[in-house]
């Protein structure tokens, strides 16, 4: 499946409570972000609350990966399409 479908399908599972992307999706990858972005934006309407976008270093990003609760793969292939969310619980 693609990026946003995996997207889609993971965050209607679960409390978002931020998102963390790669700080080069922004010149790389623009209509992904975009997408994202509008999701994210929707899902703060949905769920009540303010999702806080942060960008942060490729490099970064993969090191803070291995932390990781866990890890949903899709089959994307343009460049940056990934997203860490942090997930809480609603109260």
């Amino acid at each position: 499946p693609r990026f946003l479908d995996t997207l889609y399908a993971t965050t209607s599972e679960m409390f978002v409570e931020r998102a963390i992307l790669a700080e080069e999706i922004k010149q790389k990858n623009p209509q992904i972000l975009t997408a994202l972005l509008e999701h994210l934006a929707e899902l703060e309407n949905i769920q009540g609350n303010n999702i806080p976008v942060e960008y942060i270093s490729h490099d970064d990003f993969k090191k803070m990966s291995h932390e990781s609760k866990a890890i949903v793969r899709s089959g994307e292939c343009s460049p940056y399409a990934n997203v860490i969310l942090v997930s809480g619980v609603p109260f």
